[in-house]
């Protein structure tokens, strides 16, 4: 049910994303910060994890040429809700 929430509302702003930019751009606002793009990948994946099993279907994800330290380190910059 989480899921169908999430995609819910990354649909809806989808939605209104598009429709303020269609009407006056100068009116899209984002909100810039720095997050985990690992973290917001994986959710990305559990919102989709329902409809792959229904359809047989695996999702398998890499992360490669983000750590330059050794650690997992794949922070970046940017509006995470419209990724």
């Amino acid at each position: 049910m989480l899921s169908a929430t999430k995609f819910i509302d990354f649909f809806v702003n989808d939605i209104l994303d598009y429709t303020i930019l269609s009407k006056n751009k100068t009116n899209f606002t984002k909100n810039i910060a720095v997050f985990n793009i690992k973290t917001a990948v994986i959710e990305i994946i559990e919102i989709l994890h329902d409809k792959c099993t229904m359809m047989n279907l695996n999702i398998e994800t890499k992360f490669v040429g983000f750590d330059l330290s050794g650690k997992d380190n794949y922070l970046v910059k940017t509006d995470q809700k419209r990724i």
